[in-house]
């Protein structure tokens, strides 16, 4: 059994719309449907994403998706459990393989 097939969820991801408010800031909202798509969700916990996130990793986890799946940095991401109106979790990295697509999420503490 290879590992997209172990343990999968239904996650939602949506694509960030980036504007400028009147001083320059850059302001992040999220609109429109998201995207279901079934995914594997792991902790984040090797030694090599603990020495490239530090103690950013203990919030931040691993997503196996399917060929195909559009996901970017700064895209947002519900997991199955989640019920905010924002989603919870922001994509920080992706790497796309020739069987699936792997995605690095993090937990932000600003949600609504």
């Amino acid at each position: 059994m290879n590992t997209f097939m172990k343990g999968k969820q239904t996650v939602k991801i949506i694509a960030p719309s980036v504007t400028t408010g009147a001083i320059g800031s850059k302001i992040t909202s999220f609109a429109g449907t998201p995207a279901s798509v079934l995914a594997t969700v792991q902790p984040l916990s090797s030694d090599r994403a603990i020495a490239e996130y530090g103690t950013r990793a203990d919030r931040m986890k691993l997503l196996i998706l399917p060929v195909g799946t559009v996901i970017a940095e700064g895209y947002g991401v519900w997991l199955a459990a989640d019920s905010t109106s924002l989603p919870p979790w922001r994509c920080v990295f992706v790497s796309a393989w020739s069987t699936q697509v792997e995605a690095h999420i993090e937990r932000r503490d600003s949600v609504a």
